[in-house]
């Protein structure tokens, strides 16, 4: 996702804007209070200019080196007469936010941290797994949740192995279609992959099927906030991984179908990976979405199974039981 690139490297230039507009500030300002500092300075730009003539003639080595014996002396004094003034000796210096790069966003031809710290930060952000979704990570994954039964703690186990796989295995083109009974996991194992292909420094762009069904309605239909729409859109054509969460709660028409369709054979020509999550099978796939739909998961993606009760209703009666004997006790 080039958007994340572009909106950190205009940070980062917005940054070095500001850090030159303060300094040329701190410059000015005590230019203004001390005339004794403006002689100073333009001493130090005669030498400057001398320096550099210097420099081309090899032969007049003897005046590069008591040229740059006046730079110290003269700096020496420019610091003096400014401590004298309340100004700290470095007051003029030039004004960086990192001194890795001078706030160039490179260092050795390469990025900086600051760029690619700019630049997760808004990969996080396009790639839409924020806020709480930010912390379903694979090293918080809670197996002894599934300890009740053998069965669903392998099907786990399974699931776990084949995302981890799919993710650190870069060179390989997959697919997967991750179904299951309503709180089995699906969910929070899908934003264990995306968190984890942010970790990576790969962009991501996780979307429930509800709201990718409602951009596609608005805009088809050029309603109100279809602009953002297309940016949903555009995303889950061209980014990098595509994650769409609960297929099957979503509202569905000819259009919306036709859509899914076209981006799924979209992302498959461009070897662009996907991820979806339902609670639906291959046969309710093919009632509810039609054949194609259908044929393109059986064909195309890696099918897995998420075994077990629901979690969610599971921890709903402890919490309610565990009030009631609460109450009992009270």
């Amino acid at each position: 996702m080039k958007k994340a690139f572009f909106m950190a490297k205009s940070e980062i230039d917005k940054i070095r804007k500001e850090n030159r507009k303060k300094t040329l500030e701190n410059k000015v300002n005590v230019h203004n209070a001390v005339p004794e500092i403006v002689r100073i300075d333009e001493k130090l730009a005669i030498c400057g200019v001398r320096l550099v003539r210097c420099v081309i003639d090899e032969n007049n080595r003897k005046s590069y080196e008591e040229i740059k014996e006046e730079i110290i002396n003269l700096q020496e004094e420019k610091r003096k007469v400014l401590t004298s003034n309340g100004f700290s000796e470095n007051f003029m210096d030039e004004i960086y936010a990192c001194l890795r790069c001078n706030d160039s966003g490179f260092k050795e031809n390469k990025p900086c941290q600051c760029l690619s710290k700019l630049v997760a930060k808004y990969r996080r952000k396009f790639s839409n797994v924020v806020g709480q979704m930010a912390k379903k990570k694979f090293n918080n994954f809670d197996f002894s949740l599934f300890d009740y039964d053998s069965k669903v703690k392998k099907s786990v186990e399974f699931a776990y192995d084949t995302l981890l796989n799919f993710i650190n295995i870069s060179d390989k083109f997959t697919n997967i279609f991750i179904t299951g009974e309503s709180g089995t996991g699906k969910t929070f194992i899908s934003l264990c992959v995306a968190n984890k292909i942010l970790e990576n420094e790969k962009d991501v762009y996780y979307q429930s099927a509800y709201n990718m069904a409602d951009a596609i309605d608005r805009v088809k239909f050029d309603k109100m906030g279809s602009a953002k729409a297309g940016e949903i859109l555009k995303f889950a054509y061209t980014v990098d991984y595509l994650i769409i969460d609960d297929l099957g709660a979503e509202f569905s028409n000819s259009i919306i179908i036709t859509t899914l369709l076209n981006i799924i054979d979209y992302r498959i020509m461009k070897k662009r990976p996907i991820i979806i999550n339902s609670n639906l099978g291959l046969e309710d796939i093919k009632c509810r979405y039609g054949l194609r739909v259908a044929s393109r998961i059986a064909g195309e993606f890696k099918m897995l199974r998420m075994l077990g009760r629901d979690l969610r209703l599971k921890n709903k009666v402890t919490i309610e039981i565990n009030e009631i004997e609460f109450l009992g006790e009270s």
